[in-house]
């Protein structure tokens, strides 16, 4: 494979700290010692830019060694491909739709591609070249489903490391899209520019940014659309004010008079000045060391930028870290680079602090640092993640295990996909390296069966997937399955030594997805011979959309439950596109009402064994019924959201010598208890269980005894209270509508008003709160509302308590009446 040529490389971190005393240019170096004052006022000319003679320079000084730099890359390709060894990771790639995640992952991928020329051109980051896209997304214009990249393997992944990228909708119907990529990876990239509002997509984003503790960095993308400087700032303030933390600025705009690419940056660890084909800001680690630097220290107007940006950044480490802090008052300010590395690096992967990378995918600039602050900050991938195991499997290794490509295979299946009728487990490498046809053994949910997968494959541009021959610490791959196996289960350790054992706790239960909409199928509207393929096809869906459910009511009906409207057009052309199901016949809306009870209460349970009968001298004889299994249960009102708590259980069985199956057997039973126990049975949720006491002769009499307990508990207590789902809902409308939309959502909808409406575009946006209940049906009104010009899309947030009067009239009218039929 020929080697790669010049790509945009911006290093931030260095080995040592890199000297420089060239300035810019003589005129430039006098403009601006005539200019002292304020950074914020005299970084800016009239224009809102520096000096045009000021862009020439660099750009000119930087282009012209870009050529050179280019060759001393080529020479030392077999140098450095022996110097780094193999390690990778997998970044989620997050934000709303419009800020150019596809785009920030196109140019990553073509840094690493072999075959690809530098940046600074249009035809950098060419996303037809480098993405897939599937048919609803090219209809949409926009990302609708998770899409993985891996950085070329050979070329690029050799000299320095490799990313694996999960390319997220941005849409709020897709949420659960992104909380799997976040699920799946290392840490997380939100990408963002100055047009990116804080709209409801945004907000939920960000809560599942912070949910997963996945460190964070962000991309402040489309720097040269920026007008000055001030701009910059307003944009680097919102990322603020959306994540409640101020970033930590590595890479500005330096925003010059001539520079209209907007390529020329400032590496604040540095205050250095530079063009993207040339910047480096030399992140020690892994990766191209300093060499073939055109680095120039920023003067004047510029300096005294630099010279704050680089405050703002100590003061923001100093204040989330101790050592920092130290470093700080015992240098007197002046902390060594060395020191603010370090900090970056611990804070960072503590999720304390978030850096910021400004940059335009479209020309390059700022992507190779991208790449260098991803693999350097977000985390030490070189020990193996006992805390993944023990939240997602309830395991823990045994002995001594370092993430080494030399150390025992240990892969993490972290979720799976049907390719040609083929069952493939997505992996990621915890430890070790693996090859086809290589022994591995599945630990946990996988059931301890071996097998060796006769192929691996990785995502390659396009979507194409690649044949691989190896897979080391951090990379993620394909792994065929035999047939059978776990029926798509994800959640299990793949490993040619298992060396695990289970620990006390049990694994961290994944929270449960809000899903905005719940239909009946009406199957019979199907030929019985149209029903199973629906069915079958649906139920393969599942596997690989997190938002889509497949489930039964308490009468045995098929329901359906996806995340919104655009959800259930992607469901209806999937099953077209794929799977040739033209039909997909939904009912009417079911709202998911749940119940929960008001004080506390006590009751008991049992499971009699029915006795046995017999014949003698012609009469029937029937013994005593015999009770197998008894429990005594409290239930407890807890706060609403608060989910359902279990205890008692490990504590009866001490006390009444239960096996380890009967406890599961009970704990099983008390939840299942809840599931329809309610009004209309709907389930009791938010509500504390407490096993008083048991007594268990049998693992399924102990089921039956505390589902009776549970149910018995329920029906005695004084107050049970109806709960309804609440959304967050925008919508988007012509400004001369706006009034009537508040009126209508206001007067006959229950919403409350969240964000006033403010401007996109030519339409303007109204985030609301309202039940879902009045979501039903509300396309067709906002459409008279609107002339069809309005849009709406909500999100399910959280429940409420239903105001009793309406509460009686759901229980009448809906609750009950669907029972009934």
């Amino acid at each position: 494979m020929r080697p790669a040529t010049q790509k945009p490389t911006t290093r931030l971190f260095a080995q040592t700290p890199v000297q420089s005393s060239a300035i810019l240019h003589p005129s430039a170096a006098a403009s601006a010692a005539s200019q002292r004052s304020s950074p914020a006022a005299n970084c800016a000319s009239a224009s809102g830019r520096l000096p045009a003679q000021a862009a020439a320079a660099a750009s000119a000084l930087a282009l012209g060694r870009a050529r050179r730099a280019g060759r001393r890359r080529r020479n030392r390709r077999v140098e450095l491909r022996a110097e780094n060894g193999r390690t990778s990771r997998v970044i989620a790639v997050v934000g709303p739709d419009g800020a150019g995640k596809s785009k920030v992952c196109a140019g990553l991928l073509e840094l690493a591609d072999d075959e690809s020329q530098s940046g600074l051109k249009k035809s950098f980051a060419d996303k037809e070249r480098f993405l897939e896209r599937e048919p609803a997304e090219s209809r949409r214009n926009f990302t609708c489903y998770n899409h993985v990249y891996s950085q070329e393997p050979e070329s690029f992944h050799h000299y320095s490391p490799r990313l694996h990228l999960i390319d997220t909708p941005g849409h709020v119907d897709r949420l659960p899209q992104v909380e799997q990529a976040l699920h799946m990876a290392h840490a997380a990239l939100l990408v963002c520019s100055q047009d990116s509002g804080r709209d409801l997509a945004s907000t939920h984003i960000i809560s599942s940014m912070k949910a997963s503790g996945k460190p964070l960095v962000v991309f402040l993308n489309r720097i040269d659309e920026f007008k000055d400087y001030d701009s910059f700032q307003e944009a680097v303030t919102s990322v603020e004010q959306s994540l409640g933390k101020k970033p930590a600025v590595l890479l500005a705009p330096a925003l010059v008079d001539g520079d209209e690419d907007g390529v020329l940056l400032i590496n604040v660890l540095d205050r250095t000045i530079c063009s993207a084909l040339e910047c480096q800001l030399e992140l020690s680690g892994p990766g191209l060391s300093s060499w073939g630097s055109t680095r120039k220290t920023a003067e004047g107007n510029l300096a005294e930028l630099a010279d704050q940006l680089s405050e703002e950044l100590v003061d923001t480490l100093a204040a989330e870290d101790d050592e920092m802090m130290e470093a700080y008052v015992k240098h007197d300010g002046d902390v060594p680079r060395f020191i603010i590395e370090d900090a970056l690096r611990r804070t960072t992967a503590a999720g304390r602090v978030i850096p910021l990378v400004a940059g335009s995918a479209k020309v390059g600039a700022g992507i190779d640092s991208l790449q260098e602050v991803l693999h350097n900050l977000t985390g030490d991938i070189n020990v193996i993640d006992e805390k993944l195991l023990r939240k997602e499997l309830g395991m823990r290794v045994v002995g001594a295990f370092s993430a080494s490509p030399k150390a025992p295979f240990v892969g993490w299946v972290c979720g799976h996909r049907w390719v040609n009728d083929k069952q493939f487990a997505e992996v990621r490498v915890l430890s070790g390296t693996i090859m086809p046809q290589q022994r591995i053994i599945a630990t946990g949910a996988g059931d301890g069966k071996q097998f060796a997968p006769a192929e691996l494959k990785e995502h390659g541009p396009c979507g194409n997937l690649l044949d691989v021959e190896e897979a080391g610490p951090g990379d993620l791959f394909l792994a065929a399955l035999p047939s059978g196996m776990t029926s798509g289960a994800s959640g299990f350790l793949l490993s040619d030594k298992p060396e695990f054992e289970k620990v006390d706790e049990a694994p961290e239960q994944a929270p449960s997805v809000n899903h905005g909409c719940t239909f009946k199928l009406d199957l019979d509207k199907l030929e019985k011979k149209n029903q199973k393929p629906l069915l079958q096809a649906l139920e393969a869906m599942t596997l690989d959309d997190a938002g889509l459910i497949l489930h039964r009511d308490a009468k045995d009906e098929v329901l359906l439950s996806c995340m919104g409207a655009l959800h259930l057009e992607l469901i209806r052309e999937r099953l077209i596109d794929e799977f040739k199901v033209m039909i997909l016949p939904v009912g009417q809306p079911h709202i998911p009402y749940r119940a929960t009870i008001r004080g506390s209460s006590k009751a008991t349970g049992k499971h009699e064994l029915e006795g046995k009968v017999t014949m003698r001298k012609g009469h029937v004889h029937k013994k005593q019924n015999k009770v197998d299994a008894w429990a005594k249960v409290q239930l407890k009102a807890g706060k609403i959201g608060s989910g359902i708590d279990i205890q008692g259980v490990s504590e009866c069985a001490e006390k009444g010598h239960i096996s380890k199956a009967a406890r599961e057997a009970l704990e099983h039973g008390l939840r299942r208890g809840l599931e329809h126990g309610g009004p209309g049975d709907v389930p009791i949720v938010d509500v504390h269980v407490t096993l008083v006491d048991a007594e268990i002769l049998d693992e399924e009499a102990a089921v039956e005894a505390a589902v009776d307990a549970v149910r018995n508990a329920i029906r005695d207590a004084q107050d049970i209270a109806l709960l309804e789902p609440i959304v967050d809902m925008e919508v988007l409308a012509p400004a001369q509508d706006i009034d009537s939309i508040m009126g209508d959502l206001q007067e006959k909808r229950r919403a409350t008003i969240l964000e006033q409406p403010s401007s996109k575009g030519e339409v303007q946006a109204i985030e609301v709160e309202v039940p879902l209940r009045e979501v039903v049906g509300y396309g067709d009104d906002l459409r008279k509302l609107t002339n069809n010009k309005g849009t709406y899309s909500f999100c399910v947030s959280r429940y409420q308590e239903v105001p009793s009067e309406l509460a009686k009239d759901i229980l009448v009218h809906e609750l009950e009446r669907s029972a009934s039929s």
